[in-house]
């Protein structure tokens, strides 16, 4: 079976969707399974544009995952090793 078909005809976890690359490879399970035939364009387009949101919605929480590290740090090398509160005294 060609990996395209393969990949089709794999269903999605509901954990793999909460990762970037999770959404984006259903993304591409529901492109190939709509030029197969096997979903309707109109339903397709309606589960892109969700899967286009979640793809969004995991990019926007990685990057404030990596900012809060950031400004974790930031803050403790300001304060030079006290707590951020005691550092604002």
């Amino acid at each position: 079976m060609p990996v395209d078909q393969e990949l089709a005809r794999t269903p999605p976890t509901t954990r793999a969707l909460r990762t970037i690359k999770g959404a984006r490879l259903e993304l591409s399970r529901l492109y190939i399974q709509t030029k197969a035939g096997e979903v309707e364009p109109q339903i397709a387009g309606r589960l892109s544009h969700i899967l286009s949101i979640l793809i969004g919605s995991a990019r926007d929480h990685e990057v404030e995952e990596r900012l809060n590290a950031i400004e974790a740090q930031v803050a403790k090398i300001k304060s030079n090793g006290r707590s951020p509160e005691e550092a604002r005294l």
